[in-house]
């Protein structure tokens, strides 16, 4: 039986993290402690064979891969298709502020899967992307590891499709920063939760946050 196993990893820590800022596709840095939680991570993954590494091409993402690649010894791929969500004009508000100037968008945002966010993208777009590429990727890889740094919306996506969770339901979960998420997909029957949310690394740094 030909299978893939898949490491989801969220990127460290930013400042928007902190601040309750959604983030989308713009481009924000890691603080110094979302380096070190990067680092640590590095340290959990180091050992494991992987075929493939990829990353989204977002800062905050791509630079949690390169502190990976120094342990693991080998290069991510960064990749388009693995970029958190496209909150167009409702990027850089926190919550309240986007409700304050934008309520009807935020209420369609949160209540309607396929509303397109001006300049941004649905809810229903977003999952058909975040599955097509994980499903190429894995296809791609079979009987290897591969890792992939991405987001915490993309993460939280996926596992709505891999559980059957409605798109629309709320969630309750947490998708910590530089939480270790490992999916397994063999071509017979699809995919299947392994683990989720490893975070014994964290105590190397002393922090978990999951904005």
């Amino acid at each position: 039986m030909s299978e893939t196993r898949i490491f989801l990893v969220r990127h460290g820590e930013t400042a928007w993290n902190l601040e309750g800022r959604m983030q989308g596709h713009l481009d924000v840095p890691l603080t110094e402690m979302g380096i070190e939680q990067a680092k640590s991570a590095a340290e959990e993954l180091q050992g494991i064979s992987f075929g493939g590494f990829y990353s989204s091409d977002s800062q905050r993402a791509y630079r949690t891969a390169l502190e990976i690649a120094n342990k693991i010894k080998r290069q991510p791929q960064p990749l388009f298709d693995l970029r958190e969500r496209n909150l167009g004009v409702l990027q850089g508000f926190t919550r309240a502020e986007a409700k304050e100037k934008y309520p009807e968008v935020v209420d369609a945002y949160l209540t309607n899967p396929d509303y397109i966010i001006p300049d941004g993208e649905s809810s229903n777009k977003f999952m058909q992307r975040c599955n097509n590429i994980i499903e190429k990727l894995a296809k791609q890889h079979l009987n290897q590891n591969i890792l992939i740094v991405t987001h915490g919306g993309f993460i939280g996506n996926f596992l709505k499709y891999v559980l059957e969770i409605p798109i629309s339901a709320p969630r309750r979960f947490k998708v910590i920063n530089t939480s270790i998420n490992i999916f397994l997909y063999d071509e017979e029957n699809g995919w299947i939760l392994e683990s989720w949310g490893t975070l014994k690394h964290l105590a190397r740094c002393g922090d978990v946050d999951d904005m």
